[in-house]
C-alpha cells in the first residue's frame, strides 16, 4: 500500500538540480516530484537527516530560472537519494508546473 500523503509526477525529461550540504554542492536529475520530496539521482550518497539546500532548474535551456527550498535526505537507494522538503512545497510545485507547461507549448 503507498504511504505517500502527496502524488508524485515522475519526469518523462531531463530536470538538473543541485543539493548541497554545509560543505559541498552535488548536480543530479529530478526522476521523481512531490510537493512533499523528490529522489534525486546521483551518485553521491548523503548522510541521513543532513540539512540539504535545493536547486531546481525546470528549463534545461535557461539556467537563470530556479526553484529554491530546502529540505533533509531521508534515505539513500541504489542511484540516488530520497528527499523531504521541510515544508510542503505547494508554490515550487505549481511554478514547476507552471514552467514544464510553457516549455511544452512553445
Amino acid at each position: 500500500m503507498e504511504k505517500r500523503q502527496y502524488t508524485r509526477i515522475e519526469l518523462a525529461v531531463s530536470v538538473r538540480a543541485t543539493v548541497s550540504n554545509k560543505n559541498e554542492s552535488f548536480d543530479g536529475v529530478i526522476d521523481d516530484l512531490s510537493i512533499n520530496g523528490m529522489l534525486f539521482k546521483s551518485s553521491k550518497k548523503l548522510q541521513l537527516n543532513e540539512d540539504l539546500t535545493i536547486e531546481i532548474f525546470p528549463s534545461e535551456d535557461d539556467h537563470r530560472i530556479s526553484l529554491k527550498t530546502e529540505g533533509i535526505a531521508v534515505r539513500n537507494v541504489k542511484d540516488g537519494v530520497g528527499i523531504c522538503f521541510n515544508k510542503p512545497e505547494h508554490d515550487l510545485f505549481e511554478k514547476f508546473i507552471k514552467i514544464a507547461l510553457l516549455k511544452m507549448t512553445l
